[in-house]
């Protein structure tokens, strides 16, 4: 009887032991998946004959258009609803999402995809997509960035004359 009750003890022992280990170690993976965030993301567009980048880092939105760079500030704001945004998406996985439309392929639209370097070294590179039709799980971070960048694009937009 006491063999019996030692077993069973041991046994349980043995069960939270290992229940212990694997829920401490998903907290761990957790932790390190949240604590990963951007230092930089960028944003190239690119078409027959033009190329354009959104590059935003610290405190700064580095625009440049073939050989033309402009800088803005970026306010904290900003920053931190980013960090937001790239701790929604699984950046393991973010080479492998689909581009809803094909048109950058027949020069329809410019070809665009989003880099993400995260504040310990990795890149993380989205498989290119039409400007303006992003894969659904990047849209979010996509449309802050336009927003976040609309006013670079609409100083650049030639003028078109007007008929008298």
């Amino acid at each position: 009887m006491k063999t019996l009750t030692f077993i069973i003890c041991l046994f349980s022992l043995l069960q939270l032991s290992c229940t212990a280990q694997k829920k401490s170690n998903t907290l761990s993976l957790m932790d390190a998946k949240q604590n990963e965030h951007f230092s930089e993301i960028t944003l190239t567009k690119q078409s027959r004959g033009s190329q354009e980048s959104f590059k935003i880092q610290g405190e700064y939105i580095v625009y440049q258009n073939n050989n033309r760079t402009q800088k803005k500030e970026l306010k904290t704001s900003d920053w931190n609803n980013l960090n937001d945004l790239v701790q929604k998406i699984n950046l393991k996985k973010i080479n492998s999402y689909e581009s809803p439309t094909q048109n950058r392929f027949n020069d329809a639209a410019p070809s665009s995809e989003i880099s993400i370097l995260t504040d310990q070294k990795n890149t993380y590179t989205s498989k290119s997509f039409d400007f303006g039709n992003p894969p659904a799980e990047l849209q979010e971070l996509y449309h802050e960035i336009i927003r976040l960048t609309q006013d670079f694009q609409t100083k650049n937009k030639p003028s078109i004359p007007r008929r008298l």
